[in-house]
């Protein structure tokens, strides 16, 4: 039994299916994600919050710092637990300037950056899926995209800089597959390097998506120019990036133990589960080992110099999830418990998510020849599933948002509770003299859905 999909030029089209999708599915589909980007954008506008606490509050300290005389490129550059937030702390300057110190830019900046990456992968999944399975994979592959584990990297200012970074890697990763992979290199090749080199000033991981472009020109095999451009680029920007780094806290991978190897695996694995692993925590390493089987399949068995473009951009999609799972394996093993992975990455998952929309859209249309009416009922209804979740998902995200807003009201009150130290900053103290300096200079006192919140106890 063949095991994948007939593989086809690039210049050619898969063949279409018998029919085309009816009217009441197409019309389905369109109410569906309708509901479900109006439900996200209540989810969104429900779980922003705006006053620092946490990371933030070193971040103020460093503005501030900024504000008395450092030089803008150490405000800008110098990395902060590793990462080099060029774009958050750019716009923490912005928005201080111009709109008075509230967050609200961070937050409409970064909401739209992950409608940009949603609007791209939709897009793109809809190109490379055959017909008449076009809308289905592109709706799907922008609700994936706007799952609600998402929603609060891009409306919780120290959750910002993972959005920013799939934005730009999505984009980077697209423009660097062009349709026909004999063409030489082209304007796109060149725009593909100048979003790759932001990718990572959103956050390091970014790191991730110059081997990607790299593996994906050899893999196609593009313009050798373009190869040697890519190599010397990656090679540059990275040793630039990792100069002068003291790492992240994390114990060196040679100094790893059998228990730390173990620990890694588990915790990659826990990671490309991803935000359903957060169910069951301990037994979340089973399904990001499936996870991780299918995507390593489709990463080294398709996507050559003979496949659709579609199929190209899938499997460098799902590299780049993978390679974001490593760097988690690498750079929090040691510091965080490997089954307990924080659901703010799930950004760095979308383009796994969106490139296996895309190959099962390539399954579906086999379905679709013998059995028209089965495949549309199971688009529709996975749709109807995945807004079914988001509704479950939103609705524990805000009460989550509500009491983190509580708790950072009763902090300010001058209260104390042991679980400030995890909501609000480990060491308290810090915490309450970065709370006054920004007090004395009039800075972030604006909060959002303060009137749903109780007296403070």
């Amino acid at each position: 039994m063949e095991m994948w999909p007939t593989t086809y030029p690039a210049a050619e089209a898969p063949p279409e299916p018998a029919g085309e999708a009816s009217r009441s599915v197409r019309l389905g589909l369109w109410v569906l994600l309708a509901a479900y980007v109006g439900l996200t954008g209540y989810i969104a506008w429900r779980t922003t919050v705006l006053q620092p606490y946490s990371d933030m509050y070193d971040w103020v300290f460093r503005y501030l710092n900024y504000r008395e005389g450092v030089p803008l490129d150490q405000y800008l550059l110098i990395p902060h637990n590793f990462h080099r937030l060029v774009t958050t702390f750019g716009l923490m300057d912005l928005d201080v300037r111009f709109f008075g110190a509230s967050n609200l830019l961070i937050v409409a900046v970064t909401v739209l950056a992950i409608a940009g990456a949603a609007a791209v992968l939709g897009r793109e999944a809809a190109r490379a899926a055959p017909p008449p399975l076009g809308l289905a994979a592109g709706v799907l592959a922008a609700m994936f995209a706007l799952l609600g584990a998402v929603i609060p990297d891009a409306t919780i200012h120290i959750n910002a800089q993972y959005v920013h970074t799939l934005f730009f890697v999505v984009v980077a990763i697209a423009l660097a597959e062009p349709e026909n992979v004999k063409a030489g290199l082209r304007p796109r090749h060149f725009a593909a390097l100048l979003f790759a080199a932001a990718a990572p000033f959103g956050n390091g991981v970014g790191l991730a998506v110059w081997p990607v472009l790299i593996y994906g020109a050899l893999r196609s095999g593009q313009d050798r120019r373009w190869l040697a451009i890519l190599a010397a680029a990656a090679v540059v920007y990275i040793g630039l990036y990792v100069r002068g780094q003291s790492g992240t806290g994390a114990k060196s991978p040679l100094d790893w133990s059998f228990s730390d190897f173990v620990s890694a695996v588990q915790l990659a694995l826990s990671f490309l589960g991803l935000p359903w692993t957060r169910v069951a925590p301990a037994y979340g390493w089973v399904l990001g080992l499936g996870v991780a089987a299918i995507g390593s399949a489709i990463v080294l068995l398709r996507g050559g110099p003979e496949a659709s473009r579609g199929e190209r951009l899938a499997s460098r999609l799902v590299l780049y999830s993978l390679g974001a799972a490593l760097m988690a394996a690498l750079g929090r093993t040691g510091i965080d418990e490997p089954s307990n992975v924080s659901v703010r990455y799930q950004a760095q998952l979308v383009p796994l998510h969106a490139g296996f929309v895309i190959f099962a859209s390539l399954y579906a249309a086999r379905a679709w020849r013998a059995r028209p009416q089965l495949v549309e009922v199971g688009v529709v209804a996975a749709a109807g599933l995945m807004l079914a979740q988001q509704a479950v998902m939103g609705a524990s995200l805000i009460r989550i948002s509500d009491a983190q807003r509580q708790t950072m009201a009763d902090f300010k009150a001058g209260l104390e509770s042991p679980e400030m130290l995890m909501r609000i900053h480990p060491d308290l103290a810090h915490a309450r003299t970065m709370q006054a300096r920004m007090d004395a200079a009039g800075l972030y006192q604006r909060e959002l859905h303060l009137n749903r919140l109780r007296p403070p106890r």
